[in-house]
Formats: C-alpha cells, structure tokens, sequence
C-alpha cells in the first residue's frame, strides 16, 4: 500500500468504517427478519421459562421453586426485557445491536494498538463470521458474553488505574453469573492488568479487582445456602461433567448422551442431591477408564475448534447451512492464525494482547473439555482473537500501524 494511499486511509477510516457498521446494522435486520422471534432449541424455552416465572413469582426457579440448575443473569436479562414487550423478537433486536456493538469494540482496541485499516479489519472479520451473527439471534447466554469479553479486553489493555481493575473485576464476576467458565479470562484479565501497574499499585489492583469479581458470585452462592441448603455456584455441574464423561460417550456427543440408565440413581432426589450423584459416577469412570478419559478429554479439546454440532432440533440443521458454517468458521479461523502469526514475527503483537487473547480462548478449551466442547460455548471466546488477527493482516496488507515493536527506540 503506497504512502499516499495510507494517509488517505487514514483520513477517511472514520466513514469508512460508519459505512461498514451501517452495512453490518442492514444484515443484522435481514437476521432478525429472517429469525422473526424463532424459539428453536430447548435451551431457549427454559430460560423463557425461567425470566417469566422470574417476573411472575419474584423467584428464580420453575414453577416458583427455587433452582440453581442455570446460571441467574441471563434469565434476569431476559425478564427486564420481558417488562417492556413479552416478544422473544425485542431480546433478538438487541442481542443484534450487542453484536454490532462487540464488533466496534474490537475495531477499537485494534485500531488503537495498529491503526485504521486493523480497526476496519477487525469490524469486518467480526461481521464475517456467521456463527456470532446466527448466536445474537438465540435465547443463550453466550449471546451477552461475546460484549461482555470484548469490553473486558478492552479494559485490560486501555491505561491501567485502579478503577479500571475493579471495573474489570466487576465486569468479570456478573460475566461468571452468565457462564460460569468466564472467571477463566476474568482472572487472566485482570492479572494482566494489575502486572501493568506494578509495585503496590499492583497488589491494590489485585485486590480492589478480585473483590468486584468475587463479589457477584458469592452472593448467589449465599443465595443457594440458603434456599437450596449448599454453598454451590450452580447445580448443573455434576450433569455436565457426566455427559462429557461415561460409557459411551465421543467427543462430539454434547449433550446427547442418553441418561436412561442412571434415572434410577437420581430418582426422587432433589437437583442439589442429584448434582452429587452424577458428578460421582462421572468420576468413578474417570477412575476406572484413565486412559479411555484421558483419549476423551483430548477429542474433546480438539472438538473445540469445530465447525458444526449435530443439533437436538434438526430444523435447525441442514446441509447448506451446514457448509455456511464450515467454510466462514475455517476461513475465519484461517485468518485468526495467519494474522496472529504474522504480528508475532513482525513484532507488532503486544505480549499483552497475545494472552488476554490466545491465552484465554486456550485456557477455557482445557476447562471446557473437562465436561464437553460445543461450538456455541466457543464463539464468545472468538472475538478475543479477532484484534490480534486484524493487527497481522494489516500489517500484510501494508496499511499504516502504530504499537509495539521488537526495535527499542533509540536512547
């Protein structure tokens, strides 16, 4: 890219990348035409499930009972906006504005750390990617973690303070109240941030923002104390475990794994209860398969880089789809790699950024296949890669790019 061209780039990024999120805003509507309020996985209907009797009963459970099964937040997302309209459309039009809104997130912290044209790549291959458009437009969880772990970055890369290290941590602990899993890159986050400040200021950090992060799931730890008898995050724990864990069971099997067999262990337990029994068998397996667990485990953390799950509502499938998917995720992941690679070599890739990004997408596919890997619980981690890969390109590219770099300025 010539020097002329550059400075113009730079001159007119801003309206370039207006006319680009105006472009990604008219494919959001066109989703949200095409998904038209669409409640498809069973997943979906639970935590509507959930946000209505939230509303109704004032309590979190089904039918009034109290429950730890799922994670709190985002079934009180659901049930603010459930108070204005009670239209699952109104919760996908703003889950495709979050979407749009994790997409200038990202071109924002690659534009700052290499210029425009990474910032239009950023936004671009964020817009790219089928997969984070089709989950802002489903009644998951993972739909507010991908803004939720954009900010969080941008956070932990910004100027340290020590306000910003408990605005992380806070950001952190009402994350692990939508995934529990997300304490993972809070936790490396906030490291980072806190190692940035050095000295006394780091330990002040450390604390202020590991209080914030703690705070949120402790008190719905307190909660389940007392409503359910145990100090537990969540009671779904054991079941997982199992299903990623048992006789039977292949990488790709999810949530799939037919539970026949151990109804008559749990039969008539309460959830709290039932949690403890699976969670024993699944270990009792582990115990008695090491090897066949250790071969699982390793299938499951390569699942985690997959395309596709057979999905339990096949309508939801299908060929074509199937090949959108494939081929924008591999091509995406493509990218991913080729741009980290080159901003590494180049010396244009902050150590930083390489792992709050990497870093922390690796550290939750090893906590993930611990229970299973599924591509939906994936694709929020995705957006952490995006900046470090846009910083790359751009540098391919030959656009203009500001940052840090293997020379040490001269003394």
């Amino acid at each position: 890219m010539s020097p002329r061209l550059s400075a113009r780039l730079e001159e007119r990024e801003g309206r370039a990348a207006l006319l680009l999120a105006a472009a990604l805003a008219v494919l959001g509507a066109a989703m949200l035409v095409w998904r038209g309020g669409t409640i498809a996985f069973p997943d979906e209907r639970e935590y509507l499930h959930l946000a209505r009797g939230l509303l109704a009963t004032g309590s979190f459970g089904p039918d009034g009972s109290p429950s730890a099964y799922r994670l709190p937040l985002y079934p009180a997302f659901l049930a603010l906006l459930l108070v204005l309209r009670d239209d699952p459309l109104l919760v996908q039009a703003v889950q495709l504005g979050l979407w749009l809104a994790t997409g200038l997130v990202l071109r924002a912290i690659a534009r700052e750390r290499a210029g425009p044209l990474a910032g239009l790549l950023a936004l671009g291959l964020w817009g790219a990617y089928p997969h984070a458009l089709f989950l802002a437009t489903t009644l998951h969880p993972q739909a507010l973690l991908a803004p939720a772990l954009a900010l969080s970055l941008a956070l932990t890369l910004g100027r340290p303070s020590v306000a910003r290290a408990a605005a992380l941590g806070l950001l952190g602990g009402l994350a692990s109240l939508l995934v529990a899993h997300a304490l993972v890159p809070a936790v490396i986050h906030l490291g980072l941030l806190a190692g940035r400040l050095g000295g006394r200021r780091a330990l002040v950090a450390l604390l202020a923002g590991g209080a914030l992060l703690a705070l949120p799931p402790v008190l719905w730890i307190a909660r389940n104390e007392r409503a359910l008898g145990a100090p537990v995050l969540t009671t779904n724990s054991g079941i997982n475990l199992l299903l990623g864990n048992a006789p039977g069971v292949r990488p790709e099997t999810g949530t799939r794994l037919e539970l026949g067999p151990y109804a008559e262990a749990t039969r008539g337990l309460s959830e709290l209860e039932a949690d403890r029994v699976f969670r024993r068998l699944a270990l009792d397996w582990i115990r008695a398969h090491p090897e066949e667990a250790a071969r699982l485990y390793l299938g499951k953390l390569l699942h985690w880089v997959a395309a596709v799950d057979r999905l339990a509502t096949e309508a939801e499938g299908g060929r074509g789809r199937a090949l959108l998917a494939t081929l924008g995720w591999y091509g995406l992941l493509a990218l991913l790699l080729f741009g980290s690679v080159l901003a590494l070599r180049a010396g244009r890739l902050d150590p930083r950024l390489f792992v709050a990004s990497w870093g922390a997408w690796l550290a939750a596919a090893l906590l993930y296949a611990v229970f299973f890997t599924r591509v939906r619980f994936r694709i929020p981690f995705d957006a952490l890669l995006v900046p470090a890969a846009a910083i790359g390109l751009a540098l391919r590219l030959g656009g203009p790019t500001r940052g840090p770099s293997r020379t040490p300025p001269p003394q």
